[in-house]
């Protein structure tokens, strides 16, 4: 029984026109549904509504975009590298691959997909070409299934020398951290020792300023006290002289006094000079001798003194002027000792 169509006339009254089978839309149900009930037009596969038409241009056009696409990515696959050299196991290399790889099947899915779907509404049984064509996309499917398989593999053992990599330079980085650390500690300990080197240094150079100031200090002192003692020493021999000379003229007056005549005059004083080598040449001064000059006496001044009485005056003022001599020199050589003493012991 041929289905029925409802139409209005000019009056917006409906009838019903009925469509032969052959005249209907031949599209395939889907899943065992209703077939569609409206007019087919064309012939091209089959009959078709205008609906089923635009499904049909539509599902054509997606699968053969699909196609395009795969052909595209099967270009990027072509270049790339040898993967049987060692050289070409790079992840950079690695990653872009694989990311190829899924676009390439998942162009090839889609595309299979768009025909199946195509070939389910449109196609009772299609050809020997499009069975070979589904064929060869699930190959390459299959081939670019397994060499993704093996990238990932690849990569994962990239993954793993990386972070192995990683950690080692890690490794090392830690150890040069710690090496310029013990650097920086080894040339901060050196700069203190250093440091106290110098300031060692710098001490014992002033301790040796210090005691050179101090014996030059004390050498001054030894010189200042020894030019004291030396002029002391000068001080005492001009005294023990003026003594000694005081002594000469007080004896010379007291026999003056007791001599009325001398018939022949004493000699003239003599300078005794007392040298020892053990003085300085300052303290060897002359001395006077404990003979001093009698002055001439006139004869007219003691014609009465009788000869005898002159001769043992004469006598006695040689012995007493001896005896100041002896006197003097013993002094002398007393203060010369104690002068030498004085100079070996300071």
């Amino acid at each position: 029984m041929a289905p029925e169509t409802h139409s209005r006339s000019s009056r917006g009254h409906a009838r019903r026109i009925s469509i032969s089978p052959e005249q209907r839309c031949q599209v395939i149900p889907v899943d065992g549904g209703p077939e569609c009930p409206r007019r087919g037009y064309g012939d091209s596969p089959r009959r078709l509504c205008k609906e089923h038409r635009n499904q049909h241009t539509a599902l054509y056009l997606a699968y053969k975009n699909s196609s395009k696409e795969v052909e595209r990515v099967a270009c990027e696959v072509v270049d790339e590298p040898d993967w049987s050299l060692s050289a070409n196991w790079v992840a950079s290399t690695v990653d872009k691959a694989i990311e190829v790889r899924k676009q390439y099947i998942a162009a090839i899915d889609a595309e299979i997909v768009g025909r199946e779907e195509h070939r389910r509404r449109f196609i009772d049984e299609p050809d020997e070409g499009h069975a070979q064509w589904l064929d060869t996309l699930c190959s390459k499917r299959r081939e670019c299934e397994a060499i993704l398989v093996q990238l990932r593999r690849c990569q994962a053992h990239l993954f793993a020398d990386q972070a192995r990599r990683q950690r080692l330079e890690e490794a090392r980085i830690a150890q040069e951290v710690e090496y310029r650390r013990a650097e920086e500690a080894r040339r901060a300990e050196e700069a203190r020792r250093a440091e106290e080197a110098r300031r060692a240094e710098e001490a014992r150079r002033a301790e040796e300023a210090r005691r050179t100031t101090e014996v030059r200090r004390v050498e001054e002192i030894r010189r200042a006290e020894e030019t004291k003692r030396r002029q002391h020493a000068r001080q005492q021999l001009q005294e023990a002289q003026r003594r000694a000379s005081d002594t000469s003229s007080r004896t010379y007056l007291t026999q003056s006094h007791q001599v009325h005549v001398a018939p022949n005059p004493v000699p003239a004083t003599r300078e005794v000079r007392a040298t020892d080598p053990l003085l300085p040449r300052s303290m060897n001064v002359p001395i006077r001798s404990c003979f001093p000059q009698t002055p001439p006496v006139t004869q007219a001044r003691y014609t009465t003194v009788r000869s005898n009485d002159v001769e043992r005056q004469a006598a006695a003022q040689e012995r007493s002027s001896s005896l100041a001599c002896q006197i003097l020199c013993l002094v002398l050589l007393a203060t010369c000792a104690f002068l030498l003493f004085v100079y070996v012991v300071g």
